[in-house]
C-alpha cells in the first residue's frame, strides 16, 4: 500500500535511454494507467531532468556507469538469466512488478526529499554510491560515503566512528540527502529496536498482496498491437 501523498505534491519524472520504440510506447501507456488510477505519481519526461531512468541492460551503453549519475534511480531491462540485481527488470516489462518499482522508488523519493535541517537527529543510509564529482577524490568523503552504506548513521554517529567533526558529517549528509541518495530510516523500523525481547512467539506478519490498478486485458491488447 503506497502512504498518502497530498494532492498538490510534484509528480515525479521517468525518462527512459534508448529503448526500443515499442517499450518506450509501453511505459508511456502504463504510466498513463498508473496515474489515472491514483496508483502512484509519475509522467513520462522526454528530456531531463529525470527522477529516474529506464535503460536498456542488454547494451554497452545502456549498462554505462556514466547514466548513474543522470537520475537519482537508474533501472535497466534485461533478459531473465542476466537478472541477478534488484536494479533489473526482466523483460517482457510486467505491469504489476513496473508498478511495484515505481511505487517502492516514489516512497525512497519522497522520505530523502525531507528537509536536510531534520539530518542532523535522523539516521540515514546510502541509497547508491554517490557520483565522483561529490566525493570530489577526498578520502574523508568516500569513508563517511563507505560507512553510511553498510548501515544506517545519524551525523553523531557517522563522526564518532569516522573521528571527523560533527559539523562536516553534517554538511555531507545534506548534500547527500539534497541529491535524493540517501534512504532515511523508518520510524516503525527504529522503534521496534528498543522493544524488550520476549520470550512469547511472534505473530508472523501476513503480508498483504499490492493491489494491481491496470486492466489485463488492455495491456494484452497494447503489446500485440506493439509486437510483444
Amino acid at each position: 500500500m503506497t502512504d498518502s501523498i497530498p494532492a498538490d505534491t510534484p509528480a515525479l519524472r521517468l525518462g527512459v535511454y534508448k529503448l526500443p520504440t515499442a517499450e518506450t510506447a509501453l511505459v508511456q501507456t502504463l504510466l498513463r494507467l498508473y496515474a489515472s488510477s491514483g496508483a502512484c505519481r509519475w509522467i513520462y519526461a522526454s528530456a531531463p531532468p529525470y527522477d529516474a531512468l529506464l535503460a536498456d541492460g542488454s547494451t554497452p551503453e545502456g549498462q554505462s556507469h556514466e547514466l548513474d549519475g543522470m537520475a537519482t534511480v537508474v533501472l535497466r531491462l534485461t533478459r531473465k538469466s542476466e537478472n541477478t540485481s534488484h536494479e533489473l527488470l526482466e523483460r517482457p516489462i510486467r505491469p504489476d512488478r513496473f508498478q511495484q518499482w515505481l511505487q517502492s522508488v516514489e516512497r525512497d523519493l519522497r522520505r530523502t526529499a525531507a528537509p536536510p535541517g531534520s539530518a542532523s537527529g535522523a539516521r540515514f543510509r546510502l541509497l547508491r554510491w554517490p557520483p565522483a564529482a561529490m566525493l570530489h577524490d577526498n578520502a574523508e568523503n568516500i569513508r563517511l560515503a563507505t560507512l553510511l552504506s553498510r548501515r544506517y548513521l545519524s551525523a553523531r554517529e557517522l563522526a564518532a566512528i569516522s573521528r571527523q567533526p560533527e559539523a562536516a558529517c553534517l554538511e555531507f549528509i545534506q548534500a547527500l540527502q539534497s541529491a535524493r541518495l540517501l534512504r532515511a530510516e523508518d520510524s516503525a523500523a527504529a522503534s521496534s529496536l528498543v522493544q524488550p525481547a520476549s520470550n512469547a512467539p511472534q505473530a508472523q506478519p501476513q503480508t498483504q498482496a499490492p493491489k494491481r490498478f491496470f486492466n489485463i486485458g488492455l495491456i494484452q491488447n497494447i503489446r500485440k498491437r506493439l509486437n510483444f
